[in-house]
């Protein structure tokens, strides 16, 4: 997926909540979600080994990914990241873990449906799929 960074006059425009995954060293897949004000950084940052995420470290092999990002104010970024975190609480087939990770212990999801002022309904499992063909 092909990031750009909207900057202007040398401050960032916006934030972004985004939907990612990677695949740790037990092949335990997981879903990663969140927010930041600059994605490319963000990527960087969750594919260094970081000796704090003990359970779970990503493999070399299948680094972190994003597969959806939608860019927001701050104010609206925090709040779907809240709302998506109650909503994975209902998924009923994962493990959620620390640093807003989610561990998938099943199949992957079809879709995730995310609402904001319109719903976004992201085809996660296809998106995810492309990655790793």
């Amino acid at each position: 997926m092909d990031i750009e960074v909207q900057m202007k006059k040398g401050k960032r425009k916006k934030e972004f909540f985004y939907l990612g995954f990677y695949i740790d060293k037990e092949n335990n897949f997981l879903l990663k979600y969140g927010t930041t004000c600059e994605l490319p950084r963000r990527r960087r940052e969750h594919r260094k080994d970081n000796p704090k995420l003990k359970n779970y470290p990503a493999s070399e092999e299948f680094p972190f990914e994003y597969v959806w990002y939608i860019s927001l104010s701050k104010a609206n970024a925090l709040k779907l990241e809240e709302d998506f975190r109650k909503q994975a609480k209902e998924f009923g087939f994962y493990k959620h873990i620390q640093n807003d990770r989610i561990v998938l212990e099943k199949e992957l999801p079809e879709f995730i449906k995310i609402k904001i002022k319109k719903e976004y309904t992201i085809p996660y499992r296809q998106l995810v799929m492309d990655f790793l063909q």
